[in-house]
């Protein structure tokens, strides 16, 4: 006990000698704090890796648009297939945009259907072919459309499919001269066959059969439906570049379906449901933010 005793007070007598030393101390020189922090380069830094970022998010982009291959609109359209887009369906809308389905194909269907019109004028029916690369792209579906608008305009129109009406395999008419030669029913009464106005005409695709030249040639127009959401591989583009030489001088339009709805927008101009927020959207869409009108 004595000696923690004696400890603390040799420790308590430090204390006061320290205290009573330091007491007489003078600042000389008051100490100083930096006004700046530090010079550094993250102002470059950060300058570098926005630039990097917005370069690599631009070349993504840039690559996907070289590197892809689908039609998608007409721009890319055109510029794959060197062909001229008539016009094009939207795909079918999501749950909510199903009651807006039927006014969206009849405003679709209007549209190229009086695009179609400006290749009529000669005499007799105006023949319509409806032709395709490859099955599946809905020509069924694109001429019963074109079927029903010209019905409302008043003329009569027959379609023709060779699911129900020809063959493709048979001679009769893969060396066929006219429509009314595969056609058998048109044998028994050839004035009526003469009748219509619009003879829409559903062929195979050319990957299955081709199509002969003279019913190319004798058409109003050709049609080719193809889809905005498949990949244009270079068999179509070996196929098309022969369709349009049997053509000859008859038009060769692309149809697309199954397209985008801005795609088809470009055509037929804004489409239902005409709200606050789609009237905006399709503004800035077609670059007419501050614009008063649709």
């Amino acid at each position: 006990y004595l000696s923690i005793l004696h400890s603390l007070n040799a420790a308590r007598l430090r204390q006061k000698s320290l205290q009573m030393t330091s007491a007489t101390l003078k600042i000389i020189n008051p100490p100083t704090f930096p006004i700046a922090a530090v010079p550094t380069k993250r102002k470059l830094m950060v300058a570098a890796a926005f630039f990097g970022t917005f370069l690599f998010v631009l070349g993504y982009f840039i690559l996907l648009e070289l590197l892809d291959r689908t039609l998608r609109d007409k721009l890319r359209t055109e510029r794959l297939t060197s062909g001229k887009v008539l016009g094009a369906f939207p795909a079918p809308g999501k749950w909510r945009m199903r009651s807006y389905n039927k006014a969206i194909r009849e405003i679709c269907a209007q549209y190229l259907g009086n695009a179609v019109v400006n290749y009529f004028g000669r005499p007799g029916p105006n023949v319509v072919n409806l032709l395709s690369t490859e099955p599946g792209t809905g020509k069924s579906f694109l001429g019963a459309q074109l079927k029903e608008y010209f019905e409302k305009l008043d003329l009569k129109v027959r379609y023709v499919s060779y699911h129900l009406d020809f063959c493709p395999q048979r001679k009769n008419y893969l060396l066929a001269t006219r429509i009314e030669e595969f056609i058998p029913r048109w044998d028994d009464a050839p004035d009526e066959a003469m009748s219509e106005d619009v003879i829409l005409v559903e062929h195979p695709s050319l990957s299955e059969c081709p199509v002969p030249k003279a019913i190319l040639q004798g058409a109003a127009v050709n049609l080719l439906v193809a889809r905005a959401d498949r990949t244009w591989k270079e068999t179509d583009q070996l196929l098309f570049d022969k369709l349009r030489t049997q053509a000859g001088g008859t038009p060769l339009m692309i149809c697309l379906n199954m397209a985008r709805r801005e795609a088809t927008e470009n055509f037929t101009g804004m489409l239902p449901p005409y709200s606050r927020f789609k009237r905006f959207f399709y503004r800035l869409y077609q670059f007419g933010i501050f614009s008063s009108g649709k």
